[in-house]
């Protein structure tokens, strides 16, 4: 009895120990915890060139870098190493492009580009010749002083993920891994939100209500009861930025009847789930534990007046449509009700920006679905008939792995973000390219990284005449 008791209490003492270190070191803990998780996102962040280090998100640029007039002999005899290896198939040597680099104004829908960038924290308006005509920013300390609990958290203040521009110049904007913030048009911190893990994406309902998308990173006994997931919820704020509500976006597919499609998820993370009380197991020990069930990277919030008089499809007004890219889902959920009317999974794979048109189509940008290219498609959710699709062509590539977004403009034309090879782009009913835009910002001792567009969305003349005078 006195051996047990002589064992017992050095036990306790570490015990003790472990639980406080634990206490003591949890922002780091948990930072590693992210961190891990966020290696599995859709971002590919690539390292810089430089020996200092650099913020951001960069990726190879398309056009490498180098325009033609500049390439030195040593860099000719490479190029041409590299043709005979076949590791340049279909490579043409080129300017490098920057800027606006096509502008047609008669087939063009006018108006201003809201840009965010992820070379640096803010968000900028173009005209239609690239030229700056306002910006948006903040000191970073601000928000430090504003969220005191950030340091603890894996937030990416190198960038902003997402913005919502309000008709009066006031902006909604996105730092990953912490929370929501609201800035005037003369860029004065209004207010922040509480510390929500924010990422991908935010809309406003017509009462005024804001939803964003965050994120728990726990263990949660009812999918996982082994290892951390990065579980996505949909978080209700009032107009001053106060946690209203919050729904867990895997409970809401896991309660409804698409459940089913969860299994993309245990497949693709290799991990146990439980699911309506029933356990499954998925044997795949060569798949790392990922833990990013649904990656959920989208909310758009379906506004009244938003379908035309006559519709009779699926889609209801006041109801949010949401995107899990883990799963290939894209549904429309009811808050009121907690309840999933309507999903589809089977026309895309891994993709962003579901977008609600007029007639109550929707577009869709798929990611994934073609092997070595990106579709933008619209479709009818009604009868899953695709009635218009812009696809690249190996003289034209259009490819994004992760991000990209999707907008259709007044005249009918659609504006694209092809993210990581930082360019955005507008094209007609006929898949001519009518306005062309690269990120200017570069990187990498001869230019050959680009920085991520996050997304460029145009808004008209008359949206932001009562704060903004181009003269």
């Amino acid at each position: 009895m006195k051996k047990r008791a002589r064992l017992f209490i050095p036990l306790m003492l570490l015990f003790i120990v472990l639980l406080a270190f634990g206490f003591i070191n949890r922002g780091r803990i948990r930072s590693t915890m992210l961190t891990f998780l966020h290696s599995f996102d859709d971002t590919q962040e690539v390292e810089p060139l430089r020996g200092d280090p650099m913020p951001g998100l960069w990726n190879p640029a398309r056009d490498g870098g180098l325009a033609a007039d500049t390439t030195g002999q040593q860099e000719h005899d490479r190029l041409e190493l590299l043709h005979s290896l076949g590791y340049l198939s279909g490579y043409e040597d080129a300017p490098m492009e920057s800027s606006v680099t096509v502008y047609y104004p008669d087939r063009a829908s006018p108006g201003y580009n809201i840009v965010t960038s992820a070379h640096a924290p803010g968000a900028i308006m173009l005209d239609m010749e690239g030229n700056t005509v306002h910006q948006w920013y903040v000191d970073e300390r601000e928000l430090h002083e504003a969220w005191p609990g950030v340091a603890e958290m894996d937030a990416e203040f190198d960038f902003w993920r997402r913005v919502y521009l309000c008709d009066n110049g006031d902006i909604l904007a996105i730092i990953s891994g912490a929370g929501l913030f609201k800035l005037d048009k003369d860029s004065n911190l209004l207010w922040t939100s509480d510390l929500i893990d924010a990422h991908h994406d935010v809309d406003i309902g017509d009462d005024g209500l804001i939803y964003v998308i965050g994120r728990k990173v726990h263990i949660n006994e009812d999918y996982n009861p082994d290892d951390f997931i990065a579980e996505d919820f949909l978080y209700t704020l009032d107009s001053l930025g106060n946690t209203i509500d919050e729904l867990s976006i895997l409970d809401l597919v896991a309660r409804s009847s698409y459940a089913p499609n969860l299994r993309n998820a245990a497949i693709r993370n290799g991990f146990r789930m439980a699911m309506r009380g029933e356990i499954f197991t998925v044997d795949l020990s060569d798949i790392p534990l990922a833990g990013d069930v649904l990656h959920c990277n989208s909310v758009a919030f379906i506004h009244e007046g938003q379908l035309p008089e006559s519709y009779s499809g699926p889609l209801r007004e006041g109801t949010v449509i949401l995107s899990c890219r883990t799963i290939d889902l894209v549904l429309a959920a009811d808050l009121e009700t907690g309840e999933v009317y309507w999903a589809e999974s089977d026309l895309w794979c891994a993709q962003h920006e579901p977008v609600l048109l007029p007639d109550g189509n929707m577009l869709i940008f798929d990611n994934l679905g073609i092997p070595g290219y990106s579709t933008v498609l619209e479709f009818d959710p009604a009868t899953r008939e695709v009635e218009w699709y812009y696809r690249g062509t190996e003289g034209n590539p259009f490819y994004t792995l992760g991000i990209g977004s999707c907008q259709r403009l007044p005249n009918g034309n659609t504006l694209i973000t092809e993210s990581m090879f930082g360019r955005a782009f507008e094209v007609n009913l006929e898949c001519e390219t009518v306005w062309e835009y690269y990120n200017p910002n570069r990187s990498g001792p001869n230019s050959e990284l680009i920085a991520t567009l996050h997304e460029v969305f145009r808004v008209n003349g008359e949206y932001v005449e009562g704060w903004f005078s181009a003269e």
